[in-house]
C-alpha cells in the first residue's frame, strides 16, 4: 500500500475531470479510460468476473464479448454520464496493459430509492497478477476525486454479503452499509444477499 498517494493532473474541460495517476516511481498509472481501451476492459473484466457459465474453449471469447457489448451500450446512454477509471502497466515493447478498471456513473434523484443525485461505482476490477499492490484502493480514490468535480457529495456501490475481501476494502476507506438490496435473481438462486454501500464526501476538493 506504499506506493497509491495520488497526484492531480490538469483537468479537462469540458466537463472539469481529474485524472490522477500513482507517484512517480510506481510502475502503474491511473487515467481516465478512453474508447479504445473498450476491449481490454472487457477482457480484463471476463478474467474477474467468469461469468456464470463454463463450458467448451468458446465460452471465454463469447463471455467477453457479452461484457464489451454491454459496455458499449452503457457508454452510449446519454441519461447516465460515466467515465471510466483505468490502471496501466508498461509492458516491454508493447502498449501499456489495462490491469484494472472501475465504471463511475452519475444517477439521478430518485434512483435506487435515494433522494439525492449521486455518484454510483461498479464493476471494480484488477488483475489477479496485480492485486494486493494498492491499485484498489487507488481506483476508489480516484472515483472521489472525479465525483467531486461533478459536485456530488455521496458515492453507493453494490457489494456481494459473501464477498468478504471486498467489502472489508470498503469499509476500510469509509463506505457504510446503506441496506441490504437483493434482487431477483438472489431471490431465485438462493445466493448471498447484494448490499448497497454508500460513502459521503466532503464538499472540499482533495488536496
Amino acid at each position: 500500500m506504499q506506493d497509491v498517494r495520488l497526484v492531480i493532473m490538469a483537468p479537462m474541460n469540458p466537463p472539469p475531470r481529474l485524472a490522477p495517476v500513482l507517484r512517480a516511481d510506481s510502475p502503474y498509472r491511473i487515467r481516465l479510460g478512453r474508447p479504445d481501451d473498450l476491449a481490454a476492459v472487457a477482457r480484463l473484466m471476463a478474467r474477474c468476473f467468469p461469468g456464470p457459465l463454463s463450458i467448451g474453449t468458446w465460452w471465454p471469447a463469447l463471455w467477453t464479448h457479452s461484457i464489451q457489448d454491454d459496455l458499449l451500450r452503457r457508454s452510449r446512454q446519454p441519461d447516465l454520464p460515466h467515465v471510466w477509471l483505468i490502471a496501466t502497466c508498461p509492458q516491454p515493447g508493447c502498449p501499456p496493459q489495462v490491469v484494472a478498471a472501475t465504471e463511475l456513473s452519475q444517477r439521478p434523484a430518485g434512483w435506487q430509492r435515494i433522494p439525492q443525485a449521486y455518484a454510483y461505482l461498479a464493476n471494480l476490477a484488477v488483475d489477479p497478477a496485480h492485486r494486493r499492490r494498492g491499485l484498489a484502493q487507488a481506483l476508489l480514490a480516484a472515483c472521489e476525486m472525479e465525483t467531486r468535480q461533478r459536485r456530488l457529495t455521496q458515492i453507493y456501490l453494490h457489494v456481494m454479503a459473501s464477498n468478504r475481501p471486498a467489502a472489508a476494502l470498503y469499509e476500510r476507506v469509509g463506505y457504510r452499509l446503506h441496506r441490504p438490496d437483493p434482487n431477483l435473481w438472489d431471490w431465485m438462486t438462493g445466493r448471498a444477499t447484494r448490499l448497497l454501500l454508500v460513502k459521503s464526501l466532503s464538499a472540499s476538493p482533495m488536496p
